[in-house]
């Protein structure tokens, strides 16, 4: 679906995040109320959905993002730096060790006179690498235009806490997860969906994926 206007966005956006928030509730509450041992299950069960359910929303919210923005009536001189870059990397990575010629005109052209073309960017370029750590966030949110230092805080949270323990659980190793030590992580994430999801309507909002000079003009 081509997402054109900021309804459509916020839309998405609001789909995306609320039946993700609302079966992390649910399993919250269950945690609360289950009787040991079935407590220690669930609480190590919830940290893989936690995990699935960040990893999944970064992902699908930025598609939406990208998506709306290729959709814009404009051409890719009027980008911001960062949606440039995402822009051009698919000439780039064409040429990466290439010793074909070709690649690197195609690139030459697009740089002489690519860029007064109306803009086209894939919807899918943002790539978790199945393992959403704190360095591949801040790459995404670098790769948006967004601002990454409002969660520096969380970087041992993000890799520790949920990313390392989700991966040795799903591996099939123990690791005793307390129902205070989950709640903890579980709000901190929780926290962290909702602050991208305010970033990226403001950044629509704000237009920040246009240059400073477009939005002048404009």
């Amino acid at each position: 679906m081509e997402i054109i206007t900021i309804e459509q966005l916020h839309d998405k956006l609001c789909d995306a995040y609320s039946w993700r928030i609302k079966e992390l509730a649910n399993i919250n509450n269950d945690i609360k109320v289950a009787q040991k041992p079935r407590k220690a299950l669930f609480t190590r069960m919830a940290i893989v959905l936690l995990y699935a359910h960040w990893e999944g929303y970064i992902k699908e919210a930025a598609d939406i993002y990208i998506n709306f923005v290729s959709n814009q009536t404009i051409i890719y001189s009027d980008l911001s730096k960062s949606f440039l870059a995402l822009a051009i990397e698919k000439q780039i990575r064409k040429i990466n060790n290439s010793k074909k010629a070709k690649p690197y005109l195609e690139l030459v052209d697009f740089v002489t006179s690519g860029l007064a073309q109306n803009l086209q960017i894939p919807y899918d370029t943002i790539d978790t690498e199945s393992n959403l750590t704190s360095s591949v966030f801040e790459n995404i949110t670098i790769r948006l235009g967004l601002d990454y230092s409002r969660y520096a805080l969380m970087e041992k949270l993000i890799d520790k806490d949920l990313a390392e323990k989700r991966h040795l659980i799903a591996h099939g190793q123990y690791r005793e997860i307390s129902e205070k030590d989950f709640s903890d992580v579980y709000v901190k994430i929780v926290n962290i969906l909702n602050d991208f999801n305010n970033q990226l309507l403001e950044a629509v909002i704000n237009k920040d994926y246009l240059n400073q000079a477009f939005r002048v003009r404009n």
